[in-house]
């Protein structure tokens, strides 16, 4: 039977090589995707009941994953000294308005007082977009928020730029 085999083999090289392309792309074409029968979340593979499936629960439910572009305004003095108190609240009170402004391809804005640098000359604004880096509507975000911080503000005391 193998002398058979060796001989059509042998006797037929590119015939040979036809069937095992045709017999390839038919594999390829009709295969079922990998990822629709595996997953590589272990989580699957326990019970519902297992301390550690409940304890996933809830901080998926508590801590939702952001999702999309993310970016940080700086905010500090033209003069570079430190800012004052009425600075900081001032940049502070810029990400509320940012967030109220409801710009356009901006999910959210947000600042606190760990936003503050130990040095006190910058603040760090937290700004996330709806999208990934390089999606139209992000890429129009970036410079509507650019253009809305800024503005001057009535509030500010002293010379503040946002970078």
């Amino acid at each position: 039977m193998f002398a058979a085999l060796a001989r059509v083999v042998t006797s037929h090289p590119s015939r040979v090589v036809g069937v095992w392309v045709v017999a390839a792309l038919a594999v390829i074409l009709f295969a079922p995707n990998l990822s629709d029968h595996t997953t590589g979340n272990q989580q699957d593979f326990l019970p519902s009941s297992f301390e550690s499936v409940a304890a996933q629960s809830i901080g998926d439910a508590e801590f939702p994953a952001t999702s999309g572009a993310t970016g940080t305004l700086v905010v500090s003095r033209a003069d570079g000294n430190q800012l004052t108190p009425a600075d900081q609240q001032t940049a502070l009170g810029l990400a509320t308005t940012l967030q109220n402004d409801r710009i356009a391809g901006v999910t959210t804005v947000s600042a606190g007082q760990q936003s503050i640098a130990p040095d006190d000359k910058v603040v760090a604004i937290q700004i996330a977009f709806d999208g990934q880096p390089g999606e139209p509507q992000v890429d129009d975000a970036v410079p509507a928020v650019r253009d809305a911080s800024s503005e001057p503000s009535p509030r500010c005391s002293s010379p503040a730029s946002a970078r």
